[in-house]
């Protein structure tokens, strides 16, 4: 006799779907340390990371899989700095990627310094270039 399981949503997925956004956030801080599957939480951060079109909300994500330590959010991050959406706010973002040891190349760096960035955000991008210089040698 086969049975249906129903997985019922985890306290992050119900935030995510209340549409409330102090709620998520504060789950959002949560799930570092929950102890719900980490492959099923990792897919809804990444999920939130993507679809989100709130800044805060975005950042929250991105510290998260930061202190889950999750170095597969690398290429979501980039790919998340570069949105025009991300514009004025990718600093946070900057910071879980040089917390994940990320980097990108010189190029994109470069033209992300020229979007007017304030110098504390041009300071990250030159640091995670050459973390990145460090690699590429290392690699050679």
């Amino acid at each position: 006799m086969a049975t249906d399981h129903y997985l019922a949503p985890s306290p992050l997925e119900a935030a995510y779907h209340s549409g409330n956004e102090d709620r998520l956030v504060e789950e959002l801080r949560k799930a570092p340390g929950d102890k719900s599957r980490r492959q099923r939480r990792t897919l809804i951060l990444f999920k939130i990371l993507k679809e989100t079109k709130s800044p805060r909300v975005r950042n929250a994500a991105a510290l998260a899989l930061a202190d889950m330590k999750m170095k597969n959010a690398k290429p979501q991050l980039v790919e998340i700095l570069w949105r025009k959406d991300t514009k004025g706010n990718r600093g946070t973002l900057l910071y879980a990627l040089e917390e994940l040891n990320g980097s990108f190349d010189e190029p994109s760096a470069l033209q992300m310094r020229s979007d007017h960035m304030r110098s504390k955000m041009r300071s990250k991008c030159l640091r995670l270039i050459g973390s990145n210089s460090r690699e590429n040698l290392r690699s050679r």
